[in-house]
């Protein structure tokens, strides 16, 4: 959570090193690989949806 808030710099390299996740968009009929800024906004909805999951579950922190 603290890393989709305030990312290091060299999150994005990482992720796409490392990560295994490759996030594309269309544009007309091209796959075009999702910018920097959309790898962080991906990964700060996934963070939030997660959470969410986890407290429904009764696993929130606390």
């Amino acid at each position: 959570m603290a890393v989709a808030d305030d990312p290091p710099p060299d999150l994005i390299p990482v992720m796409k090193q490392y990560g295994s996740v490759y996030l594309y968009r269309w544009k007309k009929h091209d796959r075009v690989l999702y910018s920097d800024a959309e790898y962080l906004e991906w990964l700060r909805r996934m963070v939030h949806d997660f959470r969410e999951i986890a407290e429904q579950a009764g696993l929130g922190p606390g």
